[in-house]
């Protein structure tokens, strides 16, 4: 059976005056460090065509999603369910919501979805046959980000080299993957998966982050290749280690939540994944693609609604942080942000539905299967998922085709931290998607 694959990127920058997300911080965009793209690549066996696209965007709301998708359903003339649309988390990018209370927002996003419709309809016309190579290597740039401290409390980034740290807590994922695809006469295309948290940047500045600068390194290395990154699992994970040697800091300050950032660390970090990135190109192995399967779920789960008795509390903090009275909270650093993105989740779920509904989606290359989860997984999803061996590689993904919320595994519940108090899951919501997403992609073989 013929294999064939199509590409196109395009940009998607936005002009000044955006509200932008990632912090529970106002921030409002002054410009730009270096341009947001959207990277498509189309794929083709038989009577089947994948769309795997990556936008340099933080996550889309609910009403955005569906608009995105039918969209891009209705250019491209393929069931949602063919459609993996992937936001790579980057903290320096604008809200992507069409009900934006902001103008330039809504604005923003009617552009940039017909600048993906555009992508989808040039990657669909520029199919060339192509052959399919899978590798994959230890790339150890990411760390957790949760922090055992002297006192025998977890804490979320308590600050590189903080004299009250011990270890990093949990296991964090580091396995590099890469899917090489050659195209007759056309640049091969790379779709990178690998788990980070593209947050090194900070600041009001749009920026691609570290993945920009891992693209544009790999492509200056290796002519006629173009990278498409897929983020995996990465709701544990950050780019600061617990202790550091000095030379670490180059490039980097210290910003409002203890948080060591910085344009040139976020180079540094980049280059670091092109390193890997490029140790893969020349050994991947060379598979026969067979066909291509998709196919997608909603998981149920339960909302980790709050006891009533919690919501004064609750109120307070909020009200405090929006009449910018944060001083008065008695907090400061990440200790700040956690407070008060509890309280805020602790509000939004107060009369919420008991139940979120959870979209997960399946694309297989042949042998080779992404798995994409509409949330923020903790770095045990990864290793959860690849834990079968009907595939020869599986490629998590994490929001993909929405984004509901952080998911820690059950046991990170108990030890507390900025991910278990923020989540909207309930504990064990992780293992449930988990048993949900290994019956999806079985059910593709």
């Amino acid at each position: 059976m013929s294999f064939s694959a199509g590409f196109s990127r395009k940009t998607i920058t936005p002009d000044p005056g955006l509200d932008m997300c990632g912090y529970y911080v106002a921030r409002v965009s002054e410009g730009a460090l270096d341009d947001l793209q959207v990277n498509t690549a189309a794929l083709s066996a038989g009577d089947e065509t994948l769309l795997i696209i990556g936008l340099d965007l933080h996550y889309v709301m609910d009403r955005s999603t569906e608009l995105l998708r039918s969209r891009i359903s209705e250019a491209a003339g393929l069931p949602q369910d063919h459609i993996f649309i992937h936001f790579n988390h980057t903290h320096t990018a604008p809200s992507f919501d069409c009900d934006s209370p902001n103008p330039k927002n809504r604005d923003y996003f009617e552009k940039a979805l017909k600048t993906v419709s555009d992508s989808v309809l040039e990657a669909l016309s520029d199919m060339k046959a192509a052959r399919v190579g899978y590798g994959s290597v230890d790339c150890s740039l990411s760390h957790s980000r949760r922090v055992l401290m002297k006192d025998g409390t977890v804490v979320t980034n308590p600050g590189v080299n903080n004299p009250d740290s011990i270890w990093e807590v949990g296991e964090v994922d580091n396995l590099m993957s890469a899917v090489r695809i050659d195209r007759d006469e056309a640049d091969t295309i790379l779709l990178i998966n690998y788990s980070v948290t593209p947050d090194s940047v900070g600041g009001n500045l749009i920026s691609a982050d570290c993945i920009g600068f891992m693209r544009s390194t790999v492509e200056t290395c290796i002519p006629g290749v173009k990278c498409l990154f897929l983020n995996g699992a990465h709701g544990d994970s950050c780019m600061q280690p617990v202790f550091a040697e000095p030379g670490w800091f180059n490039g980097t300050s210290r910003q409002f939540d203890d948080v060591m950032r910085g344009y040139d660390h976020s180079r540094w970090c980049g280059r670091y994944m092109a390193g890997s990135v490029i140790k893969i190109y020349d050994k991947v192995s060379w598979i026969n693609p067979e066909k291509l399967r998709a196919g997608e779920r909603i998981v149920k789960i339960q909302a980790n609604i709050p006891l009533r008795k919690e919501l004064p509390e609750a109120r307070r903090i909020h009200n405090y942080h929006e009449s910018g009275r944060d001083a008065e909270l008695g907090y400061s650093g990440m200790m700040l942000t956690t407070v008060v993105a509890e309280a805020e989740r602790k509000l939004r779920l107060s009369n919420a539905p008991k139940i979120i509904d959870v979209p997960i989606i399946a694309a297989a290359i042949g042998p080779i299967v992404l798995v994409g989860v509409a949330a923020e997984p903790f770095s045990g999803f990864n290793m959860a998922i690849r834990d079968t061996k009907e595939w020869a590689a599986v490629l998590p993904v994490s929001i993909v085709n929405g984004r509901t919320s952080i998911i820690p595994m059950k046991e990170d519940y108990e030890e507390g931290g900025y991910e278990a108090r923020a989540s909207a899951a309930k504990a064990g919501s992780a293992e449930l998607i988990i048993s949900e997403c290994k019956l999806l992609i079985s059910d593709l073989k």
